[in-house]
């Protein structure tokens, strides 16, 4: 209940940030003469369709108390809900970077420059307002998938065949949903990133040097702004993420392993 208690805490008292958050967006919006907000949570969504079948099973099973299922089914809502409003966000500045990087030319350039840097705006204040969240969720998660697959190493012999099933089905979600966190992130970080490179390129290739005398344009490269998505200022939510929590988790199972009784191995 931490990740849900702590989420609700956190955007309440950063509710005039999320006001400021929306207004950019629709201030780039405008800009950029009201084209249409791609907004897409459709990845958490469907994982949050698969386990609430799997809620009702557990449910229905008289091995877990029904007010235990009840209780992590709320939790499981709330974190979807955070996660889903997350990746929407990032998806929308997403298409925005795309759109701007696609139409941009001489006579949208400096335009094109101001909403790059509202955008820029747009993540940093996402990022301080999901960053608690985002440190608890990578944790938990890693935290719960390191501990499956050791109970699956050592304990699989001891589960029914619909156990077995649900444990394999929960590890594949759990690590779907640290796959789509760390995806949206990448992909905004990108594209930021390669408007910069086309922005770059289009100074350079403009014989009159108009571009270059644009001291807006110019001084969006000094200092340059980098686009980055960190949780509490230490973990970067990037794919070396993902190998990282790969390798540690294959280090601690293998030290854990190395500890457990032989039987339970057999």
């Amino acid at each position: 209940m931490l990740l849900p208690t702590v989420s609700i805490f956190w955007l309440w008292i950063n509710l005039k940030k999320f006001s400021k958050l929306f207004k950019r967006l629709k201030e780039v919006e405008d800009l950029i003469n009201k084209y249409d907000l791609l907004t897409s949570g459709k990845y958490h969504i469907v994982l949050f369709a698969i386990i609430t079948p799997l809620f009702i099973i557990e449910f229905i099973k008289i091995a877990i108390p029904r007010i235990v299922v009840i209780s992590l089914y709320f939790m499981m809502t709330n974190v979807y809900l955070i996660l889903i409003q997350f990746t929407s966000i990032l998806a929308t500045v997403s298409s925005f970077y795309s759109f701007l990087e696609k139409s941009l030319n001489d006579s949208t350039a400096l335009k094109w420059v101001r909403c790059h840097e509202v955008l820029g705006t747009c993540c940093e204040i996402v990022n301080r307002c999901y960053s608690p969240q985002l440190l608890i969720f990578i944790l938990s998660n890693f935290s719960y998938i390191t501990s499956t697959i050791y109970l699956i190493i050592t304990d699989w012999d001891y589960y029914t065949q619909d156990d077995q099933k649900i444990s394999l089905l929960w590890l594949l979600i759990s690590s779907l949903t640290v796959w789509v966190v760390v995806f949206h992130c990448h992909e905004t970080v990108q594209k930021a990133k390669s408007f910069d490179k086309a922005l770059s390129r289009l100074v350079l290739n403009d014989n009159t040097n108009r571009l270059l005398r644009n001291k807006k344009i110019i001084y969006h490269f000094k200092p340059k702004r980098e686009v980055e998505f960190l949780a509490m200022g230490f973990l970067s939510f990037d794919y070396p993420l993902l190998f990282r929590m790969i390798s540690t988790a294959t280090t601690y199972i293998a030290i854990m392993v190395q500890f457990t009784p032989k039987d339970k191995l057999k």
